[in-house]
């Protein structure tokens, strides 16, 4: 156990840093529950309870009797995530004397939670936000730099988009927790009854693909342009670097969204839109994972979540057999995946970092 610097300590007795502040440096330092719990104890305007277990008195030290640890995170598409986290949370709460309750909430439910938080002062102790929130909100977020440099000492560090997304100012003001790589998921047996052997490489062979889907009369391709905060903003800022265009410079002070490169990826947005179903306009992030599982849409961009949905649920899907009869088939084994396309920039993805 690592000693606890005595500024710390000053700077908790004189009211400069919160309870919960100073939990998460000491714990990031390497001291035990205990040794916080004590410490806390010796701060508190009241003298703590004696003749208590060391873990049951780091519980009720660290947080006062009846309250919990509590944390909204963000629901997994896939069932069995939501039960691993689940189990995660509770074992730790259990492993270190502390009443540990998540609640596992959609992802667009979190960005309200989150900004209600931020506004009222009230809430969780942990929220889970998503992509660049860190950077809206700093001001009224713990800088929990010493947990992230504690773990990436221990790990091997963090991919550069990790930095960018939950960096402020030089301060970590948000934990990453995964970060997902997205595909563009598509029905090879679709792309291929309209013409499509091979996967597009290309902006322009999507939307050829996309035409080509719409004249055969089949599911055409579909992606988020309304409420998706995780597969739209994926999809759109994918879509926008791959022409040339930015919101913001490197400097992450100056707009440069008003541009030639952002005009003309807005001008081939129009077209794929064209192809595309109308209510895209409205979807939430879960809204192209039922398309696609449904069948009423051959293409759009996700994570791993729809294949293995499909998968794991045995997803089925009407086909002909070699007679021409109507039959039921696993739906999986038609879903292909290739890189997001090409652009005039280059290849750009927008990966979902939390």
């Amino acid at each position: 156990m690592e000693p606890v610097d005595r500024s710390l300590i000053k700077r908790l007795q004189e009211g400069k840093m919160t309870r919960r502040e100073f939990i998460i440096v000491a714990a990031a330092a390497g001291v035990t529950m205990s040794g916080i719990a004590s410490i806390l104890a010796s701060c508190a305007p009241t003298p703590a309870p004696t003749a208590v277990p060391a873990s049951s008195a780091a519980s009720k030290a660290a947080f006062p009797a009846g309250s919990k640890l509590t944390m909204k995170l963000r629901a997994a598409f896939m069932p069995q995530g939501n039960e691993v986290l689940a189990t995660l949370v509770k074992e730790w709460g259990k492993k270190n004397g502390v009443e540990a309750a998540v609640d596992i909430v959609s992802m667009n439910d979190l960005q309200t939670i989150a900004a209600t938080a931020v506004e009222t002062g009230a809430g969780p102790d942990i929220i889970e936000i998503n992509q660049g929130t860190a950077h809206l909100y700093a001001e009224k977020f713990v800088d929990v730099s010493s947990v992230c440099n504690d773990l990436a000492s221990r790990f091997g560090g963090y991919y550069a988009a990790s930095e960018e997304a939950c960096k402020v100012n030089g301060k970590w003001m948000s934990v990453p927790r995964f970060f997902a790589p997205h595909a563009i998921n598509y029905r090879i047996d679709l792309f291929k009854k309209a013409g499509f052997e091979n996967p597009p490489k290309t902006y322009d062979d999507l939307l050829a693909a996309g035409k080509a889907l719409m004249d055969a009369k089949l599911a055409p391709i579909g992606f988020p342009l309304g409420h998706a905060v995780g597969d739209g903003n994926d999809w759109n800022y994918a879509l926008l670097w791959s022409f040339g265009g930015s919101d913001v410079a490197k400097d992450g002070k100056t707009v440069t969204i008003d541009s030639a490169e952002t005009r003309a990826a807005l001008a081939y947005m129009q077209k794929l839109f064209a192809v595309m179903p109308k209510d895209v306009l409205a979807w939430d992030d879960s809204s192209n994972n039922t398309a696609m599982l449904a069948g009423t849409i051959s293409a759009t961009n996700n994570a791993a979540t729809i294949y293995g949905t499909a998968r794991n649920q045995n997803t089925q899907y009407k086909t002909t057999d070699a007679s021409g009869k109507e039959v039921s088939a696993a739906l999986h084994t038609v879903i292909g995946h290739f890189p997001y396309p090409t652009g005039p920039a280059g290849r750009s993805v927008s990966d979902t970092i939390e």
